[in-house]
């Protein structure tokens, strides 16, 4: 009903990094994923699943996006940003419309 809603905005997460031996380091989704879920847990008290997306490469400056989605279905995306190469994150919620 024209509701905004935002989820576990302006947060910073240092992060393991995956690649084995090799000079390509990317995200860990999974890490990802699960700081994503504890904040919003902490948060809103509410529990979501979070998807975020395989081989993203660490590169500072690079924006991709994660997606959670609550008990009810609905869906709110989460924008990543790296900030430097050595695996810290920023991520904050995006503003949705409640149906």
């Amino acid at each position: 009903m024209g509701n905004r809603v935002t989820l576990a905005a302006g947060c910073i997460v240092a992060l393991l990094l995956a690649g084995c031996g090799d000079d390509t380091k990317t995200v860990d989704h999974t890490t990802l994923e699960k700081a994503i879920e504890i904040s919003v847990a902490r948060q809103r008290h509410e529990l979501v699943i979070v998807a975020c997306p395989k081989g993203i490469k660490q590169e500072k400056g690079k924006k991709f996006n994660c997606t959670s989605t609550r008990a009810n279905g609905e869906q709110v995306k989460f924008r990543v940003t790296v900030t430097n190469d050595k695996g810290n994150l920023r991520y904050a919620g995006l503003h949705t419309k409640s149906k």
